[in-house]
């Protein structure tokens, strides 16, 4: 049997081979562009920076990896890539079948991207030990994204009100805190899960299927709940911004807090979409 050994980067799917010290396959210097998880094997380790096309085309073969024309690359998934492609198309499958049954309580018609997912996960702190509470983490892409971004002690609840998709959170990310529930009693939710302030509190709400009241009830309970220099984002649709809940809520932003930011369209998402970014809440007498 002949194995790899090198390190995986995230997102990153291709074996670049590289340079044999002899076309004997026993003994190949194999460059493995791949990043935290380590692969391991009985006969051959890998690194180094070149290697004879015939060496290259034999250890394919061996491999069982297929080669790309003219490329001198070979195209692989390793375990850790099959696992988080066949988590996300179990995401995806969880996440529609629950749009089937109740489209009232997710509002989308995909689950966000990891590009989306990335931009929500910046706005949380990288130091100290934050608080982090999620709303309507739906699939769980924004969720992963955040608990990649996350320091050591910090802390991440996600609050959701489909019970289907909680049941799929819990399953599939034994390391996340769930809570069932609904966003208008959040401070109720966070007394129970004894969180006194959040730093960051983000949110894939459907907004614009929201009442007036339901908006300004919810963002009252966020901004209740934050810290002084917390940080409030949610995410909104391209598509959902010339209905009038949309622009409803884009007032009531204005008026829950100080500082209200738009990002720049997140067009890799189905649709694309933006961030809402708040800080600041408005205290009042």
């Amino acid at each position: 049997m002949i194995a790899a050994t090198g390190t995986y980067k995230p997102g990153q799917e291709q074996i670049i081979c590289t340079r044999s010290a002899s076309h004997r396959l026993s003994a190949p210097l194999l460059a493995i562009e791949l990043g935290k998880q380590e692969w391991s094997g009985d006969r051959v380790t890998a690194k180094g920076t070149r290697m004879a096309s015939r060496t290259k085309v034999r250890l394919s073969r061996a491999l069982g990896i297929p080669q790309t024309p003219k490329s001198g690359r070979y195209l692989a998934r390793p375990p850790a890539e099959a696992d988080r492609g066949d988590r996300t198309a179990d995401d995806t499958s969880a996440f529609m079948h629950a749009i089937w049954r109740s489209p009232g309580q997710l509002g989308a018609i995909a689950p966000s991207s990891r590009r989306l997912g990335a931009l929500a996960a910046s706005l949380v702190p990288g130091v100290d030990q934050p608080v982090v509470v999620e709303l309507g983490p739906g699939g769980g892409v924004i969720t992963d994204a955040i608990h990649n971004r996350l320091p050591s002690g910090g802390k991440l609840v996600a609050i959701e009100v489909n019970r289907d998709m909680v049941h799929h959170l819990e399953r599939s990310r034994p390391w996340l805190q769930v809570i069932h529930g609904d966003a208008r009693q959040l401070s109720d939710l966070m007394d129970e899960a004894r969180l006194p302030r959040a730093d960051a509190i983000i949110s894939a709400l459907p907004w614009t299927l929201f009442s007036d009241q339901q908006q300004k009830r919810i963002l009252a309970e966020i901004s209740k709940r934050l810290t002084p220099q917390g940080i409030f984002a949610t995410v909104t649709t391209l598509t959902a911004l010339p209905f009038p809940a949309a622009r409803r809520f884009r007032r009531h932003l204005s008026e829950t807090f100080e500082q209200v930011k738009i990002s720049r369209p997140v067009w890799r998402n189905i649709p694309p979409a933006l961030l809402y970014t708040c800080r600041h809440p408005i205290t009042r007498r």
